[in-house]
């Protein structure tokens, strides 16, 4: 009974090399280089991109400027569904809250501090053109007025 060697996975104990010139091709081969080079490259580039969004996340004047367009534009999109359901003064307090949000997180001033001569002034000194610092009063002015006289309210929302 001599099954050696006849098995269905056989364990080859002999004639396997990793070195060039015998079986083996892979030792030192380009694939065999390749295998160490890009993970190391890999780590490296990861590791650089890891560093600079700790910094940006470091900044939160920076981080709550990029996201004021994205926080706008959600609650825009909640204030066009309040505006659809008929509901006037939620309707009004969310587009103010777009509105002061967004002007806060983009001119980094605390909303405690936010009056509409301070966005005027800060506007001015940004360089908006005066006839769209005019017209986002004009808008501010209107939801506060449908907001806090909500008799004439109606005709506003569109």
């Amino acid at each position: 009974m001599k099954y050696l060697g006849k098995d269905i996975r056989y364990l080859k104990t002999k004639g396997f090399s990793f070195i060039e010139g015998g079986d083996g091709i892979f030792f030192g081969s380009f694939m065999y280089y390749l295998c160490y080079i890009v993970p190391a490259i890999l780590f490296i580039v990861f590791f650089f991109i890891y560093r600079k969004q700790v910094k940006e996340n470091a900044d939160i004047a920076l981080v709550r400027t990029k996201k004021a367009n994205k926080m706008a534009v959600r609650r825009l999109k909640n204030a066009g569904k309040l505006m659809k359901e008929n509901k006037k003064e939620e309707f009004y307090d969310e587009v103010l809250r777009a509105l002061w949000g967004y002007l806060s997180d983009k001119l980094s001033i605390p909303q405690s501090d936010l009056t509409k001569d301070n966005v005027e002034t800060e506007l001015a000194k940004y360089g908006v053109d005066e006839s769209l610092t005019n017209e986002f009063m004009d808008i501010l002015n209107t939801c506060e007025f449908a907001r806090y006289a909500p008799s004439q309210a109606s005709d506003a929302m569109d």
